[in-house]
């Protein structure tokens, strides 16, 4: 579904689902808009009663859906890319605005018999907060299409976060903030964590046995260049991994809080600062 506005109003429904694997669903681009095969849309809106699927019925993998926006996306629905109910793992969710994002939906990666799939949120920069709870009023009413393209952050809740069915990824052109406690509650659920700039973590962070990583402008991706790139802990928070493994790299400098764990001798501890240094 392409276009320059791209819309999904009423009760709409997409079904790209298969017997034996789920399909693929592109709604206003492709993965991070760097197709140039796929028109990106510069506005995207998903309402609140739309569904979109991908899912593997019977057997294999769930498919791939991509909800994308060069300037805003306000997505309200309900995505699902599961894994097949006899065998498979889930697939793929990416959800973004490249300028401004607002969520207000759910998205399940699932697998009865595999492994989760990963669910990718990047807009611009990233602010984890109770305050997230209801930011997408603007969007989700009569006005479909925001025309606020500037680099705001996108403000999503502990709650919504826990509510997501899949391996998290948080990837923020600019900062990720955690300003309120978050703990994913489902066994084995990840969090990663990557922004251009800053990391900083207000709050704790607690996963049921499922790893965390922290990157900080390292050079990847998203790499913001002309950015040090930093991960602070403010004083007293806490990382809980329970059994899986923390990695925390930064190309700047690390600066921890009260305490990282991880109960598995066989899982670590990871800091790493290319260009900074560690601050107990």
């Amino acid at each position: 579904l392409l276009g320059d506005q791209v819309g999904l109003f009423g009760d709409a429904s997409i079904d790209a689902s298969g017997s034996q694997s789920g399909g693929v669903v592109l709604i206003g681009g492709d993965f991070q808009g760097n197709n140039p095969e796929i028109k990106n849309a510069q506005q995207t809106y998903v309402g609140a009663d739309t569904s979109i699927k991908a899912d593997a019925i019977d057997t294999g993998d769930g498919g791939k859906v991509i909800v994308w926006a060069d300037e805003a996306t306000a997505f309200n629905g309900a995505v699902s890319a599961q894994g097949g109910d006899l065998i498979g793992d889930g697939g793929f969710v990416e959800i973004s605005g490249k300028r401004s994002l607002s969520y207000d939906g759910s998205v399940n990666t699932g697998a009865i018999n595999g492994k989760a799939g990963t669910v990718l949120f990047d807009p611009n920069n990233i602010v984890v907060s109770n305050a997230g709870n209801g930011d997408e009023g603007a969007n989700s009413g009569t006005v479909a299409f925001t025309t606020d393209s500037t680099n705001n952050s996108w403000n999503v809740s502990p709650a919504e976060l826990d509510a997501v069915v899949g391996a998290i990824v948080l990837q923020a052109h600019n900062d990720v903030t955690f300003t309120d406690a978050v703990d994913l509650t489902t066994s084995g659920a990840t969090l990663t964590v990557q922004a251009g700039d800053d990391i900083v973590e207000n709050a704790n962070i607690t996963t049921n046995n499922g790893a965390v990583s922290f990157t900080a402008n390292a050079g990847g991706d998203q790499a913001n260049v002309g950015q040090f790139g930093d991960i602070t802990m403010v004083n007293g928070t806490v990382i809980n991994a329970g059994n899986a493994a923390i990695s925390l790299r930064a190309q700047g400098d690390i600066t921890l809080g009260q305490l990282i764990t991880t109960n598995n001798a066989d899982d670590a501890v990871t800091l790493t600062s290319t260009a900074g240094g560690i601050v107990d």
